[in-house]
């Protein structure tokens, strides 16, 4: 299509469809390979402390450049909090939960991180004020490939991957996942190890 076109305009219009079009097939491959690691062989991985206190901070900042640029603001707030597991699977777990609450707040919204204890238990959660989950929905977000509102997901490059991957990464670490949402009034998202 970039070829097709006549005008400089039109080409730079096909120009970033097409780098759009990358970029989702690109974060579709990276998603599906993370997936694959996260079998049931990966138990047998080593697991090392992992101080969520630390690690929410770190993809707090990290997230921080994607939240400005909708004008979200991104507050973290900790207290010490540990567990054995395997980092990369948990980092990449907060991390997706972290970026769909981005990704489903409009412009000027807030997302807020928190890490710390729950009783005995060490937990993790990202609370939104984005557009939420409907209840008849709500079983079916970590399917693969599901997603609520498929043209908002279009909008924000969503491959319906992401919840799946959280949804693996709390089994393999024991985890239990906590959902409360309301459409219109946002999301809350816990993991509760």
């Amino acid at each position: 299509m970039l070829n097709e076109q006549k005008t400089p305009e039109a080409q730079d219009n096909a120009s970033l469809d097409l780098n759009e079009g990358i970029n989702r097939a690109t974060r579709l491959v990276q998603q599906l390979l993370t997936l694959a690691r996260l079998d049931p062989d990966a138990s047998k991985k080593p697991m090392s402390t992992i101080h969520l206190d630390a690690l929410i901070a770190s993809i707090r900042d990290d997230m921080a450049p994607i939240a400005e640029q909708k004008d979200i603001i991104i507050t973290a707030s900790a207290s010490p909090a540990q567990i054995d597991g395997m980092e990369d699977a948990i980092r990449l777990m907060i991390t997706n939960l972290t970026d769909n609450a981005i990704r489903y707040t409009d412009a000027g919204g807030t997302v807020r991180v928190f890490a710390g204890q729950e009783g005995h238990h060490p937990c993790y959660f990202v609370e939104d004020n984005g557009i939420g989950i409907p209840k008849n929905e709500q079983r079916r977000i970590f399917e693969r490939f599901y997603r609520v509102d498929k043209s908002h997901s279009r909008q924000t490059g969503g491959t319906g991957l992401g919840l799946s991957i959280v949804k693996h990464g709390a089994a393999l670490h024991k985890a239990k996942i906590n959902l409360d949402s309301e459409p219109g009034k946002g999301t809350k998202m816990e993991l509760m190890f």
